[in-house]
């Protein structure tokens, strides 16, 4: 626990949180250890000394002092004991929720899973799981009338998962999912059906064929002031836009990228930039899968934090070429210090001309070689690729495959 203590500041960290288990405290009712009271005090006074704020969780039955429960025995007044005390801090649960796309309209019949823990004499826990229908505002309610009981009762309620047909993601990924009624908590969830929780999944688009890279672009402090640059649809990446040409064929920055060192305040000022001027940039934290239309600029001028620092951008939109095509680049990191300065990420291309990034997943293997073909096929030439029509193209690699196993 030590070693883990000391890599948290390392790791740009302020914050801590970990459990107590209460068994180690009170092995036995009325019966306290030193030890596991002085390893647990000796934890936090390292956090304080390290300015490290500290929260502590703690759950009901860890808390009680019952050897039915932290050994595993005890007889049944023991056990009625820790079932008693657990009941005791049960409340009543109601609640509202609400389903919404990316562009908060509702999403009508979603699939909402939820729980509520249940404890039994044994202090074993189960959950009480329930399936619910958003209805035509998607909202979902939560209560004793959709659990089929006189009244519904617990200390917690929890939101698993949101399912929905021609939707992305579960719903509950990266958001609060857990609601406490418990009666001795203060800040117990309330309901109102005014204000509902809101939950959001993503709607797909009609998906396509991209090109996908895996981007690594950056300058070593002995070449400051080059400038490098990385062609999206010949997938290859160049350390002079002097020489735009690979194995003898002429090649195009899509992005460019000129990152100068300056050795009196040792920082680096990062010039990211289309290869042509009709060309633009845009930094966002928001992932789209439909290139932004408007908002691009000529360039995008930034000065890294050293590395493992949090990144100010999440994604770049790039508008490229004559007529347009559009990438987006999802940054996976950002690395600088007095030796390089490094960005890396993935990225997809549309290269039929349209702003749409909904990537076409598990496309056979002779599909998407053809389609790539035919798109680098068409800019040798200056043109741009017919859009295909992939549902077709797959249908008929199935058929053509299957057709072959037979054989």
């Amino acid at each position: 626990a030590r070693g883990v203590l000391a890599k948290l500041k390392a790791i740009g960290l302020n914050s801590y949180r970990f459990s107590v288990e209460w068994s180690r405290i009170e092995p036995a009712e009325g019966q306290f250890s030193d030890k596991a009271i002085q390893h647990y005090r000796e934890i936090l006074q390292d956090l304080k000394k390290r300015n490290i704020k500290t929260l502590i969780l703690a759950s009901l039955l860890g808390l009680i002092p019952c050897t039915a429960f932290a050994q595993g025995t005890g007889n049944d007044a023991e056990r009625k004991k820790l079932s008693d005390l657990y009941h005791a801090m049960e409340g009543e649960i109601l609640f509202y929720g609400k389903v919404v796309d990316q562009f908060t309209n509702s999403v009508v019949n979603a699939r909402v899973d939820v729980s509520v823990p249940v404890v039994n004499l044994l202090g074993q826990m189960s959950y009480a799981r329930k399936a619910l229908l958003t209805d035509k505002n998607g909202n979902f309610e939560v209560s004793s009338k959709n659990y089929g009981v006189s009244k519904l009762v617990g200390q917690y309620l929890y939101v698993e998962r949101i399912k929905m047909e021609g939707y992305e993601g579960d719903g509950v990924h990266g958001v609060d999912h857990s609601f406490s009624f418990s009666t001795d908590n203060s800040q117990r969830f309330r309901a109102d059906v005014s204000k509902p929780v809101i939950f959001q999944l993503r709607k797909t688009g009609l998906p396509t064929f991209l090109f996908q890279n895996d981007l690594v672009i950056g300058v070593e402090t002995t070449a400051t002031g080059w400038t490098n640059g990385y062609d999206f649809i010949k997938q290859h990446h160049f350390q002079d836009t002097h020489r735009l040409a690979f194995n003898g064929e002429s090649v195009f920055p899509d992005i460019q990228l000129k990152a100068t060192f300056s050795t009196n305040a040792a920082t680096w000022t990062v010039l990211l930039l289309p290869g042509n001027t009709n060309g633009g940039i845009i930094a966002s934290e928001q992932m789209l899968y439909e290139a932004p239309e408007t908002g691009y600029q000529p360039e995008y001028v930034f000065t890294p934090e050293d590395y493992p620092k949090p990144v100010k951008m999440s994604h770049l939109y790039l508008k490229s070429r004559e007529p347009a095509i559009y990438t987006r680049i999802d940054i996976r990191s950002i690395h600088a210090n007095k030796e390089f300065f490094q960005l890396s990420g993935d990225t997809v291309t549309n290269p039929y001309g349209d702003r749409n990034l909904e990537r076409a997943a598990d496309l056979p293997f002779k599909v998407s070689q053809q389609l790539e073909d035919e798109a680098k096929a068409a800019f040798r030439a200056d043109k741009r690729p017919t859009p295909p029509d992939l549902p077709k193209l797959v249908k008929e690699a199935k058929a053509k495959s299957g057709k072959n196993q037979n054989q």
